[in-house]
């Protein structure tokens, strides 16, 4: 059985969540698309997690993606969590 470090492993992360310089994702779909969903705390922690994992993005192409053009869903929870969706995933 073949051994994967840590280092291997986190390599692999920062890929798989578009957080590596070879691996940035092109849009904020795809940016939350590669974790799933993205996770906040408050309303910032959204454009932040999209900034880290796409180049060339400004604040009116996050909200464009939450409030116009739509291919983000917004939920909120239980003590003001916020998760956004790729809106694929919340369609029948």
């Amino acid at each position: 059985m073949r051994l994967v470090t840590d280092e291997e492993r986190r390599t692999r992360l920062g890929v798989r969540h578009a957080l590596a310089p070879t691996a940035k994702a092109a849009s904020a779909e795809e940016a939350a698309r590669a974790v799933v969903c993205l996770h906040a705390t408050d309303p910032p922690s959204v454009h932040l997690s999209c900034w880290a994992r796409v180049d060339a993005l400004d604040i009116d192409d996050v909200e464009r993606a939450l409030y116009d053009t739509r291919p983000l869903m917004r939920q909120q929870s239980m003590r003001e969590t916020l998760f956004v969706f790729p809106a694929i995933l919340c369609r029948r």
